[in-house]
């Protein structure tokens, strides 16, 4: 019987139901996340009527199983359960992959086979220790070695373990060494082992007997969860049949029935099931399809060679393919697989360009700096150094392994290689003019300003023995402070660098391999031609998308409607008229004669083409010639500001995973306007800009790719 207590039942009324249900004899067992269940098992000392259990303050509602499994019983636990084998989560929405050998024969062996499998992207090792074999003759397995072996190679690669459990006088001894305990197909009716596995701490591989039923599956992991444990796996490794082809015939048709009368997870076994090879692969892709939470699969660094299985174990090289198969399917039954071990998310540099660095100024670019610089192994230790107001902030974020205040820059620069000054322009012109005397001698300065004449000119006040080089990261956001800060942020973009006279060659050098590492392109130049470039590209945009602004906002009747009319076009071309205005007024003051410049060609490439309107071929001349100029657009290398359309997303460098990322968006209708593979490096992670119809959609596709696994992030994040 089921007793389902009402949402917000109180614990007094929870309470008062369990004492009630013991009181008749029932054993009762606890569950439920949303709402609380309690399974009353056994048979009642004394007679009642139900009713008086649904009158019960608290009680929703009453469920009478006829099925004699109560506890594995999916109206026990409707939610579904997720069992944690050793920090691995079977249930949920990774699709677990468990590979190993059929045996441990040798550590070399099982160290191959734990670095192949981990390589591939399998969560759990398996390895058999001691050997249930149908014939007295053959290998046995390595009994306590083997144990001993396996731990050994699953903790050198960060796996959980799972092995067979044989006796009940093994279970401590296995429980020891292992995360998952096994029990096998001929001891799924082993009732004494399986009382004595629900004593135990770990979770439980169940496998389905050859001859048994499903029922008969369930009620063995009744026994195991009746005992005390709960965390059952159930596993489907084939039956036997009257088909003398395959080892075994692989009951697909079990896992959504299983699924519907049971709450615990289901994996399949193709290896065991096939008892071939080349089925495997095949047989594994089906477990996927049909709806198993993962499979459990033979692996072996030479199967020709091996003691037992040989013939049903795949060699790693058939290993990789079968996951990235399973990686390409995943998303289309809701699932995702592991990220691939090896690939880094960036790649580090063998040695640190610089061992301290100080960013003063920790907002979203400086955040941003710090982030990349620590991942790509560009620094070793980073100090932020921002405002008594943000320093709570900046220590959230952890984008610093140091934080201190302005008051204290003096103590957070004196040991610093690499100072990076990433505040507003006229505050790093500010600090340029008195942190001279705090740096040691050979350090270097660097800035992130969008301006840099004015700037490279107040860096004269630094001593001889310290060197300037001008930077200006060509990447941003509308998102401020240091917890938007995103290490994929200069991802592809143009990073200017405008070094002082005598600045030394090689730190030159390390600095535009400091940018590189962190996925940018170093574009050196002078600062008078920065200037120049940056006002037409950025300045006087900003300008013209505020006069449009503007001059629109204006026109705006009582009823909004020249607002409510704005469609993408004009969205697109204000866009950054949204910018805070107390950052443009630092960037105008310190380049307003370059900008002014590009003004006057502005308006004068405004007159040419109302000029046009009474020379037709003139206009179209004018206008052919800015879609050439718009065209010829790096597409690769983003502007300041980034569309808040494009998602940047990391992908293993191996086959099927973009095909994991436009499978899980297909899935959910979602439409990819533009695709574009950015970066993917040897043993290193990819990126993959992904651009959508509109900011919602954007933001839609976010979601459903995080929820699938994968890393995420929205350009203007």
């Amino acid at each position: 019987m089921i007793v389902v207590m009402q949402i917000g039942a109180s614990q007094k009324e929870i309470t008062a139901a369990e004492e009630r249900l013991k009181e008749l004899g029932y054993k009762v067992f606890k569950s439920g996340e949303i709402h609380t269940v309690l399974g009353a098992v056994g048979i009642p000392t004394k007679e009642f009527d139900v009713r008086d259990i649904e009158r019960l303050a608290g009680v929703g509602e009453v469920i009478k199983i006829a099925k004699p499994f109560k506890l594995v019983n999916r109206a026990f636990r409707p939610e579904g359960s997720i069992i944690d084998a050793g920090g691995v989560k079977i249930g949920g929405d990774e699709f677990v992959v468990i590979a190993g050998p059929c045996a441990v024969e040798s550590r070399e062996q099982i160290r191959a086979a734990a670095a192949a499998v981990k390589a591939a992207g399998a969560r759990i090792l398996r390895g058999g220790a001691f050997k249930p074999r149908t014939s007295p003759y053959v290998f046995q397995g390595l009994g306590e070695e083997g144990l001993k072996y396996l731990r050994e190679a699953a903790d050198e690669q960060g796996m959980p373990c799972v092995t067979e459990v044989l006796d009940t006088v093994d279970v401590e001894l296995v429980d020891s060494y292992a995360d998952l305990l096994q029990v096998g197909a001929r001891n799924m009716q082993n009732f004494r082992l399986l009382g004595k596995l629900g004593k135990a701490k770990k979770p439980v591989l169940l496998k389905r007997g050859i001859s048994a039923t499903l029922e008969e599956l369930l009620m063995a992991a009744e026994y195991i969860v009746s005992s005390g444990n709960p965390k059952v796996v159930l596993c489907e490794r084939g039956i036997r049949t009257f088909e003398p082809w395959t080892r075994n015939t692989l009951d697909l048709s079990a896992i959504p029935v299983l699924r519907k009368m049971t709450h615990l997870p289901i994996i399949v076994d193709p290896s065991h099931a096939t008892g071939v090879r080349e089925y495997v692969i095949p047989m594994g892709r089906a477990g996927m399809a049909a709806g198993a939470d993962g499979i459990i699969v033979e692996v072996h660094p030479d199967p020709d060679k091996a003691k037992c299985d040989g013939a049903q174990s795949l060699p790693p090289e058939d290993f990789k393919s079968l996951m990235s198969d399973l990686r390409i399917m995943a998303p289309a039954v809701r699932k995702h697989i592991s990220a691939v071990a090896g690939f880094s998310k960036r790649k580090k540099l063998q040695k640190p360009l610089f061992k301290e660095a100080v960013i003063v100024g920790v907002g979203l670019i400086g955040g941003s700096l710090a982030l990349a610089l620590k991942e790509s192994g560009a620094v070793e230790k980073i100090t932020g150094v921002g405002r008594d107001g943000r320093l709570d902030a900046i220590v959230a974020s952890g984008v610093a392994d140091i934080v201190l205040p302005v008051s204290r820059i003096a103590e957070a620069v004196k040991n610093a290689d690499l100072v990076i000054l990433a505040s507003p322009v006229l505050n790093i012109m500010s600090t340029l003019n008195s942190i001279g005397p705090m740096l040691k001698k050979g350090a270097l300065v660097t800035d992130a300003g969008s301006t840099k004449s004015e700037i490279c000119f107040s860096s004269r006040h630094l001593p001889k023995s310290v060197y300037f080089i001008g930077g200006h990261p060509m990447a941003g956001s509308e998102r401020r402070g240091p917890g938007s800060a995103n290490p994929l942020l200069f991802e592809d973009a143009v990073y200017i660098l405008c070094p002082n006279e005598g600045t030394p060659p090689d730190l030159i050098e390390s600095l535009k391999k400091a940018v590189s590492a962190i996925g940018a392109h170093p574009l050196e130049m002078d600062p008078e031609r920065h200037d120049r470039l940056v006002a037409a590209i950025s300045h006087v945009p900003h300008l013209v998308a505020a006069a449009l602004s503007n001059s629109a906002g204006r026109l705006n009747d009582d009823d909004n409607m020249t607002l409510r009319l704005a469609a993408g076009g004009f969205r697109d071309t204000t866009r950054t008229a949204s910018s805070p205005a107390a950052i443009w007024g630092d960037v105008l003051a310190t380049n307003s004669d370059m900008v002014k410049e590009r003004l006057s060609a502005f308006r004068a490439a405004l007159d040419r083409i109302e000029a046009g309107f009474d020379d037709p071929d003139r206009l179209e001349k004018e206008l052919d010639r800015a879609a050439r100029y718009r065209s010829s657009i790096p597409r690769n290398i983003p502007g300041i500001q980034s569309p808040d359309t494009d998602l940047m997303v990391r992908i293993p460098n191996e086959p099927g995973s973009l095909a994991s990322v436009t499978t899980s968006l297909a899935r959910e209708k979602i439409n990819i306007c533009d695709i574009q593979v950015m970066k993917v490096r040897q043993d290193e992670d990819g990126v993959l800009r992904l651009a959508f119809i509109d900011k919602g959609e954007t933001e839609r596709a976010a979601e459903v790719l995080r929820r699938s696994g994968h890393e995420v992030h929205i350009r203007r994040e």
